[in-house]
C-alpha cells in the first residue's frame, strides 16, 4: 500500500516538461506550463538548448522567454495570471508570475511524417508538439506548496499547439495555435 502510494503522488506532482523544435531552421523551446523560450537558460545550465534560435546553428537568440497574461474583473475585482512574468532566471515553479500548471503531463509529440517514431494521423505538422495547462491551481499540484501571490485565478484552461514544417518556404517560423476555456462562473 505504501509502494501504490508513493507511486501515486510522484504522478500527480507537477511535472515540466519542455522540447526544442528540430526540423525547420528555428529553434523555439516549447513548454508544458504555456511558456516559450528559456531565459537562455540552456547556456547557463551547459544543456546547450536554444531560446529561440534563428536560423539554427547561427547561435543568434530572438527570444528570451515569453508567455500569457490574461486579465479581468471579476465582482468588481481585477485579476491577471500570467503563464511568465520578467525574471532574470526565468521560469521557477511556484514563483509569482508563473501561475500556470500543467494537466495533461509532458508535451505530446506528433509528427506526419510517417518514418518518425512520433508519426500521428492527428499531426497538423511535421513536428506538433501539444499540451494542456491551467491557471486554477493555487498549489503546485502534488504538493501542499502555494504558488506565490496566486489566489485568485481566473479559472482559464489552454489546450496548446506548437507547428513546424521543414518545408523550404516555411522553415522561418513556427505557428502556435490555442484553445482558451474560461472554466469560471464570471
Amino acid at each position: 500500500l505504501a509502494i501504490l502510494l508513493s507511486v501515486t503522488l510522484q504522478l500527480s506532482a507537477q511535472q515540466f516538461d519542455e522540447q526544442v523544435t528540430k526540423v525547420s531552421d528555428v529553434r523555439l523551446n516549447v513548454t508544458n506550463i504555456g511558456t516559450f523560450g528559456n531565459a537562455f537558460r540552456g547556456y547557463r545550465d551547459g544543456s546547450g538548448n536554444q531560446s529561440c534560435e534563428y536560423p539554427a546553428g547561427s547561435g543568434v537568440e530572438h527570444l528570451f522567454e515569453s508567455g500569457f497574461w490574461f486579465g479581468g474583473i471579476v465582482n468588481g475585482q481585477t485579476l491577471v495570471s500570467t503563464s511568465a512574468y520578467d525574471a532574470p532566471q526565468g521560469y521557477s515553479t511556484g514563483k509569482a508570475g508563473f501561475e500556470f500548471t500543467n494537466i495533461s503531463g509532458p508535451l505530446k509529440q506528433r509528427s506526419s511524417y510517417f518514418d518518425s517514431p512520433f508519426f500521428s494521423p492527428e499531426a497538423i505538422s511535421h513536428e506538433d508538439f501539444v499540451a494542456i495547462y491551467t491557471d486554477s491551481n493555487i498549489l503546485i499540484p502534488g504538493t501542499q506548496t502555494p504558488i506565490q501571490n496566486h489566489t485568485n485565478p481566473l479559472d482559464i484552461e489552454i489546450i496548446g499547439h506548437a507547428y513546424n514544417w521543414n518545408y523550404t518556404f516555411s522553415n522561418f517560423f513556427v505557428i502556435t495555435n490555442f484553445y482558451i476555456i474560461n472554466h469560471g462562473n464570471n
